[in-house]
C-alpha cells in the first residue's frame, strides 16, 4: 500500500510540474494573432507577408510592449545582368530579387506630452525568387543616414537556406562609420528560397526629435539602402569603403545591384 501511496504521490508531482510547461507552451500566440496585432499597428499586408515565422514573433515582441509607427515600405527590384532600381508605381518588373527597407519607431513623449521618436528600427529584407541566384556568394549591402538626425546603436542580421532554416546570422556589421553601416549577405548554395532579414536600431543624434507630416513644417531625412550581388566566377570578393559619413559598396564587374531610399519627415521643435 505504501509503495502504491508513493507511486500516487509520484505521478501527481510530475503532472503539478508539467502544468507550468504547458502552460508556457500554450501562451505562445499564433500566428493569426501575431499578425492581428501587427496589423493594428499599421503593418501593411504586404509588409508581414513577407516575414518568416520567427520574424514575426521577434516583431510580435517588439510591438507589443512598445509605442509604435510603422514607416511604410520601400521596394526595389533586381535583375541579374540588369540595372535594377525602383519599379514605378504599381508596376512590378520581371526580377530576380526584392530588396525592402522599413522603419519602425519607437514613439515615446516630452514633458508637455507631444510625441518623440525615442528610437528607430530599420528592417533590411531582400529575397531571391526560389532557385536564384545561379550563383551564391557573399553578396553586400551598405546602409546610411544622416548622422546629423541618427546615430547608429546596434545590428542583427539573419540569411536564410529557405523561410524557415536560418543559415548565418551574426550582430556586428563588417564596416561601421558615423552615418552609415556595411554587411555582407551570406547565400547558401544549397539554399532553395534565399532570404535576408536585418535589423538597425538608430537612436536621434540629439533631442527630442518630434515626427511630423508633410503638410506642416519640417525636415526630411533619408535612409538609403545598397545590395550589391556578385556573380563573378573569380574568388575575389566584395568590398566596403569609406564615402564622408557613410559607407559604399566597392564593386567591380560581374555584379548587379539595386538600391532603396526611405524619407522620414521630422521637426526639432513640437
Amino acid at each position: 500500500m505504501k509503495k502504491l501511496i508513493s507511486l500516487a504521490l509520484a505521478l501527481a508531482m510530475v503532472f503539478a510540474l508539467s502544468i507550468p510547461a504547458i502552460a508556457a507552451h500554450d501562451s505562445t500566440p499564433s500566428t493569426q494573432i501575431m499578425v492581428s496585432l501587427l496589423r493594428e499597428k499599421g503593418f501593411s499586408d504586404d509588409f508581414l507577408d513577407r516575414r518568416t515565422d520567427i520574424q514575426l514573433r521577434e516583431l510580435y515582441e517588439r510591438c507589443k510592449n512598445n509605442e509604435v509607427v510603422f514607416g511604410g515600405s520601400e521596394i526595389s527590384y533586381l535583375k541579374i545582368n540588369s540595372n535594377g532600381g525602383v519599379s514605378p508605381t504599381g508596376i512590378i518588373p520581371d526580377y530576380d530579387m526584392i530588396l525592402e527597407i522599413s522603419p519602425l519607431y519607437d514613439v515615446g513623449s516630452d514633458r508637455y506630452g507631444n510625441n518623440t521618436y525615442e528610437k528607430c528600427w530599420v528592417y533590411v529584407y531582400y529575397e531571391w525568387t526560389p532557385g536564384r541566384p545561379t550563383i551564391a556568394k557573399k553578396d553586400a549591402i551598405a546602409i546610411n543616414w544622416d548622422s546629423n538626425i541618427w546615430s547608429y546603436s546596434s545590428f542583427t542580421h539573419t540569411d536564410y537556406s529557405d523561410r524557415k532554416t536560418p543559415y548565418y546570422t551574426y550582430t556586428s556589421p563588417a564596416e561601421t562609420n558615423q552615418g552609415g553601416i556595411g554587411y555582407f549577405a551570406h547565400l547558401d548554395p544549397e539554399g532553395s528560397h534565399l532570404i535576408g532579414d536585418t535589423t538597425i536600431t538608430l537612436l536621434p543624434a540629439k533631442t527630442p526629435l518630434y515626427p511630423a507630416s508633410s503638410g506642416e513644417s519640417h525636415f526630411t531625412s533619408a535612409i538609403n539602402a545598397n545590395y550589391v550581388h556578385d556573380r563573378n566566377l573569380l574568388p575575389l570578393g566584395l568590398s566596403f569603403s569609406y564615402k564622408g559619413m557613410g559607407i559604399s559598396i566597392n564593386s567591380t564587374s560581374g555584379t548587379d545591384s539595386t538600391s532603396d531610399s526611405y524619407v522620414g519627415y521630422y521637426k526639432w521643435k513640437p
